[in-house]
């Protein structure tokens, strides 16, 4: 990227911003077209008889195909769909941003969160279910037990997850992944 500021001497400017892809308008088009493939492929893969059953298989799934990479060690494609799907490993930034590819595909609402994670800079999702939202981190997901990472309220992830409560919805729904499957805690 570079910026060139007209006139330079003047206290009001025209700012001349000139981004520079490391891509092709090709090359991204058939990384787009990659992407939608693989990404409804796994969509149409889900055979579950409810929503939530269906958003825990997708997590799963996602979360067992990315090598998890730091902020630190990320390339630029390690923070994007593309990245998590095509490449095998993403940033929280990047399976995100794949989770929520493949729930708007399946046509749930859902977002990507900017929030904190223990006081570090992190990404996670909120997605809606019958009515409620719910917070789920498919990159802790890694680390952590599924159950511990999806269909989790505010106030459960209240100690150790912070977020702008004015960004995004309230979650505040009842289930989580035990109702869900009917497994004992």
């Amino acid at each position: 990227m570079s910026v060139h500021f007209y006139p330079e001497e003047s206290e009001e400017h025209i700012a001349d911003i000139t981004l520079i892809y490391p891509f092709s308008n090709d090359q991204l088009e058939n990384m787009r077209h990659t992407l939608d493939t693989v990404t409804s492929n796994e969509v149409n893969l889900i055979t579950e008889d409810s929503d939530a059953k269906a958003l825990i298989a997708l997590f799963k799934s996602l979360s067992n195909k990315v090598e998890r990479v730091s902020a630190e060690d990320a390339t630029d494609i390690d923070n994007t769909a593309y990245g998590a799907y095509l490449n095998g490993k993403a940033t929280d930034l990047g399976i995100s941003l794949a989770f929520k590819l493949v729930c708007s595909k399946m046509g749930f609402e859902c977002y990507v969160v900017d929030g904190r994670y223990k006081s570090v800079d992190h990404y996670w999702n909120i997605v809606k279910i019958d009515g409620n939202y719910y917070n789920c981190d498919p990159y802790r997901a890694g680390e952590r037990s599924i159950a511990e990472c999806i269909f989790r309220s505010d106030a459960e992830i209240s100690r150790e997850y912070w977020r702008d409560s004015e960004a995004y919805p309230e979650c505040n729904g009842e289930l989580n992944y035990f109702i869900v499957t009917g497994t004992a805690e």
